[in-house]
Order: C-alpha cells, then sequence, then structure tokens
C-alpha cells in the first residue's frame, strides 16, 4: 500500500466518527420538529481571586446513535473576551428517537475545549412542527444535574 494511500484512509477514518450537522438527508420530505440547544451564562469567583466568566451549555449530542455538531463547538471568545456561542438546533423526524443530551461547561475557549460535565439519553417522539429546547439545571454541586427536553412553551417532555 502506498503512502499516499494510507494518509488518504488514516483521514477518512478518523473523520469517520466526527460530529455532523445532517442529521437527514437533503431530500427527506416526511414530518419533521426542531430540537434546539440551550446555555446559561455563568459568573463564577476564581481561587485565586477575581471572577471568571463561563457558559453552561445543554445539547443534543447524538440522535440514534449519530453524532451532531451543537452548541459546545460554537463557542467564541476567552481569556481578553467573555466566552460566547451561537445557538444551535436541527431538524428530527418525528418518529420515537434517542437522544444523548450532554451538558459543557466552557471558561476560556482558547485554553480548552468544552468540559463535558455529563450525559444522559432520553427517548422520545416528537410532534411535527413542534419546537424543543434542551434543559438543564444544577443540583447543588458541578457534579449532580438534571438534564431534559420540554417544548419551547416550558412543558416538559422527557
Amino acid at each position: 500500500m502506498t503512502m499516499k494511500r494510507r494518509v488518504f484512509l488514516l483521514g477518512a477514518f478518523s473523520l469517520a466518527g466526527c460530529a455532523s450537522q445532517k442529521l437527514l438527508p437533503d431530500d427527506y420530505s416526511g414530518a419533521t420538529a426542531l430540537i434546539k440547544d440551550s446555555y446559561i451564562r455563568r459568573k463564577q469567583k476564581s481561587w485565586l481571586g477575581g471572577e471568571y466568566n463561563g457558559i453552561e451549555i445543554f445539547a443534543v449530542a447524538q440522535v440514534d446513535g449519530k453524532y451532531l455538531t451543537n452548541a459546545s463547538h460554537m463557542t467564541e471568545g476567552g481569556y481578553s473576551t467573555p466566552v460566547t456561542t451561537k445557538g444551535f438546533e436541527r431538524r428530527v423526524p418525528t418518529k420515537p428517537i434517542k437522544v444523548l443530551l450532554e451538558r459543557y461547561y466552557v471558561i476560556r475557549r482558547e485554553a480548552e475545549m468544552p468540559s463535558d460535565l455529563g450525559n444522559k439519553t432520553v427517548t422520545f417522539t416528537p410532534v411535527a412542527g413542534e419546537t424543543y429546547v434542551v434543559r438543564g439545571e444544577s443540583v447543588g454541586s458541578n457534579y449532580n444535574f438534571n438534564l431534559w427536553i420540554e417544548t419551547e412553551g416550558g412543558k416538559r417532555v422527557t
């Protein structure tokens, strides 16, 4: 096997597990719903004194085992500017789906990747035309939390 072929195959295999923005094919004509990621700005006291700004992100990581791009991949800023993210959403089919929800915390983007602080798998059946939002909350410490999906109107569905 030539060196070029080895490099090509290695690159192809390494990209195979990467996140994707497409859950549905371009020609999909069935009914869909929308699921949005959400985030909360956090201001924390540093053990060195002073404060730092961060964001806590609640996002869809997978649908039916397929990795997806989410708000944790869209963070910007850091060090001299507050960390921000762009909201992220994706269309999903209106059939029973298994969704991996993840909670991330980002303090400074240049120095580190978002910290995945936990996840939860839920199963639900989206309703055609409905918009859903991934939500979460810390319970006590950073390592105890709840994750769920709710309608845009605030009704929990998982």
